[in-house]
């Protein structure tokens, strides 16, 4: 009895355990930015707290030509907001944002209106990135004048998936 006891003891000590590795293994996905056609979801990257990026498709970008237009803008002086895509396994920056809560357009094509989306922040008189999506994100320290590499964006594992568009 008592072995049967410490075995139920153990296993529910060490379910939550369990749980939080997975939570933190687990990759953060959001919602589509088009979750439909003709419906536009405006996403955000936040960081202790503090709003750094807003991306916010254009009206009428949903529409199946596999070609999305967005515009994205920096909520923090002297920071530029970047937007990263990921189609076929390599992410690429699409354009940047530098103005504080001035909107930049930008666009991508691909060939099946699917791919995933992370933003990033930078001040560019300093060496760190912030990437990430929602309030899940992460410093990337990077070479002077060098931007977050591959294995780093990988590392982040918190994306955005934009579809139909």
């Amino acid at each position: 009895m008592a072995r049967v006891r410490s075995t139920f003891l153990a296993g529910g000590l060490l379910a939550p355990l369990l749980l939080t590795v997975l939570t933190v293994v687990a990759p953060s996905i959001a919602e589509a930015r088009c979750t439909g056609p003709g419906t536009e979801t405006i996403s955000t990257m936040s960081y202790n707290g503090l709003l750094r990026v807003e991306e916010n498709p254009v009206n009428g970008t949903c529409d199946g030509d596999n070609v999305y237009r967005s515009q994205i803008r920096s909520r923090v002086g002297l920071w530029t907001a970047v937007p990263y895509i990921q189609n076929g396994g390599i992410w690429s920056p699409k354009g940047s944002a530098s103005e504080l809560n001035v909107w930049t357009p930008y666009q991508y094509t691909d060939t099946n209106s699917y791919s995933y989306i992370m933003l990033c922040a930078h001040n560019p008189g300093k060496t760190n990135w912030i990437c990430g999506w929602g309030s899940n994100s992460l410093v990337l320290a990077t070479p002077a004048g060098t931007q977050p590499t591959q294995s780093q964006l990988q590392y982040v594992n918190a994306y955005g998936v934009n579809s139909n568009f």
